[in-house]
């Protein structure tokens, strides 16, 4: 299988790469065609210099944040707006399969947008920002529907943060939202991350 560090890209965006070490943290960018295969280099097994963290909870697992877009989530055609559902299959797949091999994952996802676009039967996507915000209004639960429907097929339980840049530069809010997915990775839940427009 290809390693991480080949199917990945660059890193996500520079808000989240301050969560943790850099020699503790694995982060990838999921593409179309390698989220099926995505794995990381090293095993949890293997020694690292310090572990993965958002706060000061002692984890052995290493931490894992993924980054999927909204091309690898939706499929558009002058038709409209439809759901990949092999590549949401896949990723969800994917991340079981991570959570087995001893991994703590968070997934950063988009396409609140495309999918409220399906859900107000929308075929071309807004250009003016009051509208992109009410679409993914509107998108944001049909989303994460969809990955809670996904995920729960194989036992997994994820809970949805939305978050936007002011939370990153306030220290109260960013300690809660840390404290926050780390109760969340202790029970064993996916914490899936959104912007919230």
């Amino acid at each position: 299988a290809a390693t991480a560090a080949a199917a990945a890209t660059k890193t996500t965006t520079a808000h989240f790469s301050h969560l943790s070490t850099p020699s503790s943290l694995i982060m990838c960018k999921t593409t179309a065609q390698g989220m099926a295969t995505a794995r990381p280099e090293t095993s949890p097994s293997a020694s690292t210099s310090s572990t993965a963290s958002f706060g000061s909870s002692n984890r052995e697992s290493p931490l894992l944040i993924l980054k999927v877009g909204t091309s690898s989530l939706m499929l558009s055609d002058e038709t409209g707006f439809r759901v990949n559902l092999g590549n949401l299959a896949r990723l969800v797949d994917t991340i079981a399969a991570l959570k087995r091999d001893g991994y703590q994952v968070v997934l950063v996802s988009s396409g609140a947008v495309g999918m409220g676009c399906i859900k107000l039967n929308l075929t071309k996507r807004p250009t003016s920002i009051r509208t992109k915000q009410a679409v993914a209004a509107a998108g944001q639960s049909h989303l994460i529907r969809i990955y809670e429907d996904l995920f729960g097929a194989l036992n997994l339980q994820v809970a949805q943060l939305l978050l936007n840049q002011s939370d990153f530069l306030d220290q109260e809010h960013w300690s809660s939202i840390k404290s926050t997915i780390n109760e969340c990775l202790a029970l064993g839940v996916v914490p899936i991350i959104n912007e919230n427009d």
